[in-house]
């Protein structure tokens, strides 16, 4: 249950984009971080060396950080690099496991779309609020901006990840390749 598929080997044309899409999102992400650092590092300078830190820095900050946490979600769940518990499984038969998989695919999806669903309403929210940061005044609602394109990403790989690991629970695997 923790075998990972390596990104490559995708041959199916959905697999193929959803790498795409969710490798993009990462280089956003891996940007939001980068930014968020720099901008640490130059208030934290700011302040020390000339008492006068980057106004409104731990806002940006907290923003980007939770941008960059949804851009990865996509590419963890393609990757399986989801926390799991294999330790009854581990000597389980391949289908076994793909079943399991499959499984707890669906309910992990199900949560995912539950989350998607609040998410959009508590943007939707801030929107109609107008709710901004205290320093900034940066509206909130658009951090969802960015937020709700990567929960509908994950959502969609998050259904793909369950006809996968359907897949793999109906392939036959040769005993003789060591997979039992």
């Amino acid at each position: 249950m923790t075998e990972t598929l390596p990104l490559s080997t995708r041959s199916d044309p959905v697999g193929r984009v959803l790498t795409r899409l969710t490798r993009t999102f990462v280089i956003i992400g891996g940007a939001c971080l980068t930014a968020a650092g720099i901008l640490t590092v130059a208030s934290v300078i700011g302040r020390y060396f000339f008492n006068v830190p980057i106004p409104g820095d731990f806002e940006l900050v907290e923003m980007a950080c939770a941008v960059a946490v949804f851009t990865f979600l996509p590419y963890c769940q393609l990757k399986k690099g989801n926390v799991l518990v294999d330790f009854f499984t581990h000597n389980s038969s391949p289908r076994t496991k793909g079943i399991l998989d499959s499984i707890s695919a669906v309910f992990y999806s199900l949560i995912i779309i539950l989350i998607t669903w609040r998410l959009a309403v508590g943007g939707i929210d801030f929107l109609h609020t107008n709710e901004e940061t205290v320093i900034l005044q940066i509206p909130r609602a658009y951090v969802f901006i960015f937020i709700m394109p990567c929960m509908a990403l994950l959502v969609c790989v998050t259904i793909y990840t369950i006809w996968q690991h359907y897949f793999e629970a109906q392939v036959e695997h040769d005993p003789l390749e060591g997979e039992l």
